[in-house]
């Protein structure tokens, strides 16, 4: 155990003292942090307002103030920045479809006509759309409208300002993770052979057994190190200005058109675990191709093309199979669209969400990359 905590502590100061490693680290965090900032200087909206009209129903009677303010805007999308009622302004928008990037689905009301009832009539139908879009089964449909009867309505008003900010930094942080796991890992293996180590380390004693489980927890480790850097970096700006509250709010108040029956800080968490092991998928594949490939610039290459491809390319949802596994992938499962995956996967007797299939895929496909780690680091000579 000492040898392999003294071998360990030496493959991690190799990953730190790599070309760039800790300076592009610091880079992307600055990055993430300073772009964070950036939005709050473009919106200075006074969160006192927010604060006030936490703990209030979404009822007829608080739609009529937001209506009546847009009324005197132009609409909802116009209520400025320093009104009242402007963070209820642009979810009630975004319950109405305005964020939709599929044609047909928006249910545009002017504010004379907007109640509560109208409001999550709208909601509803913008749903019963995306099923189709998503050419959803009737029992998926069933299962789901089942978890929506869980959600209490009217929704009680939250400031989920913060919650907000936070999802829509998940995807971000998670491309920009992989990216630099492609520059800072790719040389785990791959720098032996190019240093001409390779053949003195493999006859050591410690050489052909122990040493690639190492490289394979020190380049874990930095992986979780790394991402818990770059994800406070995006996040803490959200937290230090609007502060972590409302975490027992409705989750339909950060994501309209999700029919998770759970509170903001449940789903919170369980896309800080998913982000966790995102971090670990994305280690085990850089290391199990710098093991096969043997080339620090050949990994790199080839990680930053299945980065773009997440991010890119796009399967129509009549190809069900395809599409699923295309919207399981990383950087695809953190988007902050409108509406998350909500096609269903029938395991073990039961339906189970994208969110739990991935939860699940993840470390199996960690533990799979750690076996063929295993055994390009055999192929070396």
């Amino acid at each position: 155990m000492r040898r392999f905590a003294t071998l360990l502590g030496f493959e991690l100061k190799k990953i730190a003292r790599g070309r760039g490693t800790l300076a592009s680290l610091a880079l992307c965090a600055a990055l993430l942090f300073g772009l964070t900032m950036l939005q709050y200087l473009d919106v200075r909206s006074d969160g006192r307002y927010a604060r006030a009209m936490a703990g209030r129903r979404v009822d007829d009677g608080f739609v009529a103030e937001v209506a009546e303010a847009a009324a005197r805007a132009g609409g909802l999308a116009a209520v400025p920045a320093d009104s009242p009622y402007y963070h209820a302004a642009r979810w009630m928008d975004r319950m109405l479809g305005s964020s939709m990037s599929i044609p047909g689905v928006t249910r545009s009301l002017p504010p004379d006509k907007l109640t509560a009832g109208a409001l999550y009539a709208a909601r509803d139908g913008i749903m019963d759309d995306l099923y189709g879009f998503f050419r959803l089964r009737e029992d998926e449909k069933a299962w789901w409208a089942a978890r929506e009867r869980n959600i209490e309505r009217p929704y009680i008003w939250v400031d989920s300002r913060a919650a907000a900010g936070m999802k829509a930094n998940f995807s971000a942080v998670t491309a920009l993770l992989c990216l630099l796991a492609g520059v800072c890992l790719a040389g785990t293996f791959a720098d032996e052979r190019r240093r001409r180590t390779d053949a003195m380390v493999l006859c050591a004693r410690h050489g052909r057994r122990m040493l690639w489980r190492v490289k394979l927890c020190a380049g874990e480790l930095w992986a979780l190190v790394a991402g818990a850097a770059l994800l406070a970096a995006a996040q803490l700006p959200h937290i230090l200005i609007n502060g972590l509250r409302g975490l027992d709010g409705a989750w339909q108040l950060v994501v309209p058109f999700s029919a998770y029956p759970h509170d903001i800080g449940t789903m919170l968490l369980m896309y800080l675990g998913l982000y966790g092991l995102i971090c670990l998928l994305t280690g085990a594949v850089v290391m199990a191709l710098s093991a096969w490939l043997q080339n620090t610039m050949a990994v790199t290459g080839v990680v930053g093309a299945l980065v773009m491809a997440d991010l890119f390319i796009s399967v129509p949802p009549r190809l069900r199979a395809l599409s699923q596994l295309r919207y399981l992938t990383p950087v695809q499962i953190m988007v902050n669209s409108a509406m998350a995956d909500p096609r269903l996967v029938v395991l073990f007797g039961r339906f189970m969400t994208p969110l739990q299939i991935a939860a699940l895929a993840y470390p199996l496909a960690t533990l799979a990359l750690f076996w063929l780690a295993g055994k390009g680091y055999g192929r070396m000579r």
